[in-house]
């Protein structure tokens, strides 16, 4: 898309262009809205009755632009948001991921002290051992092989201190997605690899977005050092059914690269995107889960509260990610509630979904050999790896909720 057609078009339309390029035809959430100065538009999943649909949109989309730009949802989502629990008979939820998207214009760029590497040049081989520590191994060589699509990094040395790479793309547009590490944070990396990313994209021809969640300031403040054009944002309602097993439909099985089968990305996930809720099963006591373990019968099983799991016989379809999701001790999946699972960081196509088994396990009698292939690699699971402190760490905030609460109480002074 050339240059003058970019300029021409409203933030609303360049909002609606960036929704179907993170999900597609399919997947994520129940309602996106795109809220610019101009303007609403919705995106409805099919998981909501087309009548009612067609109405909920026709409310927001000839109803009165929001105004402002406060950084707020707009009041009325809340009504929206109470008529999708009404459909659903399921709980719905803002999400993490909500927040503003921004234009990455053509003349971009920032001086950096930092060496940047670039996918289109220079050595990968180089890279091969300087996993930050945030990818998987499968997904680290995909991404210096080029098979996740254009990156730039950002080096200290030998170390990879802030990649920019490329989760989403079609033929019209590409979305932005960087990581810089806690140490290098604040000194501008992540904008001079953004930028550098930009002119690697641009004989594309494409329109290069780049979105955060509202609450994180640090990429808020890299859109700003770049002088990004804010279009608006997106605000994402998604259902949290406690009752029913739902797996987004992104999801695929297929043979794992760590062990047995597995679960992959069909499409695209971003960052804080719901892909499986658990439901189904019985929900039993630590004396019953010790009896069945003493059993020997196969099940699966995951922490839900103190003194409750839910137990699914091994090849129950309820079971969703458990029954199929491999453990990995870097994993791309953490957990949003006791039985909502979703994605830690961007998953391109072609992944494999991994779930760290602490993240909602306590069970004394969990203890596996792992060959996950991660540089974090434990070697060794157990029920009692959430007291580690380089997982509490890892995944502040996203074990299961009476994980997350045990390890306050340990802090607690």
């Amino acid at each position: 898309m050339d240059v003058q057609t970019a300029r021409a078009l409203s933030d609303l339309d360049l909002l609606e262009i960036e929704m179907d390029l993170l999900w597609g035809s399919e997947g994520g959430p129940e309602l996106v809205l795109a809220c610019a100065r101009d303007g609403m538009r919705a995106r409805i999943s099919n998981r909501v009755r087309p009548e009612v649909a067609l109405t909920l949109a026709a409310e927001i989309e000839h109803g009165a632009p929001p105004g402002g730009d406060s950084g707020a949802p707009p009041v009325r989502l809340e009504r929206w948001r109470v008529a999708l629990e009404d459909e659903l008979d399921a709980a719905v939820r803002l999400t993490p991921g909500s927040g503003p998207s921004y234009l990455i214009g053509t003349a971009v760029s920032i001086r950096t002290n930092a060496e940047l590497i670039r996918s289109d040049s220079g050595d990968p081989a180089r890279l091969r051992a300087a996993n930050p520590g945030n990818w998987g191994a499968d997904e680290w060589y995909d991404l210096l092989d080029s098979r996740l699509g254009p990156w730039v990094m950002a080096m200290h040395g030998e170390r990879v201190i802030s990649i920019c790479h490329t989760p989403v793309a079609n033929t019209s547009a590409a979305e932005a997605g960087v990581w810089t590490h806690p140490d290098f944070r604040g000194h501008g990396h992540a904008a001079a690899v953004t930028a550098e990313w930009a002119a690697l994209m641009r004989a594309s021809g494409r329109l290069l977005f780049y979105s955060t969640s509202r609450k994180n300031r640090s990429s808020q403040g890299v859109a700003a050092r770049l002088g990004l054009r804010r279009m608006g944002y997106l605000w994402q309602l998604q259902s949290t059914n406690r009752g029913v097993g739902r797996t987004d439909p992104r999801v695929r099985a297929g043979p794992s690269t760590i062990e047995g089968n597995a679960l992959y990305a069909s499409a695209p996930i971003r960052a804080g995107e719901m892909v499986f809720v658990w439901g189904g099963g019985s929900i039993i006591s630590d004396a019953e889960l010790r009896a069945v373990a003493a059993s020997g019968r196969r099940y699966c099983s995951v922490g839900i509260d103190e003194n409750q799991y839910i137990l699914w016989g091994a090849d129950d379809p309820d079971a969703g990610g458990r029954g199929a999701v491999n453990h990995s001790c870097d994993s791309n999946l953490w957990m949003l509630d006791a039985r909502t699972v979703c994605a830690r960081r961007d998953i391109a196509v072609g992944q494999e979904l991994t779930l760290d088994y602490a993240l909602f396990s306590v069970a004394p009698e969990l203890c596996m050999e792992c060959h996950c292939g991660s540089s974090l690699c434990r070697g060794v699971v157990t029920g009692n790896d959430w007291r580690l402190r380089e997982l509490q760490e890892r995944y502040a905030g996203h074990f299961s909720p009476f994980i997350n609460a045990r390890i306050a109480k340990l802090y607690r002074p």
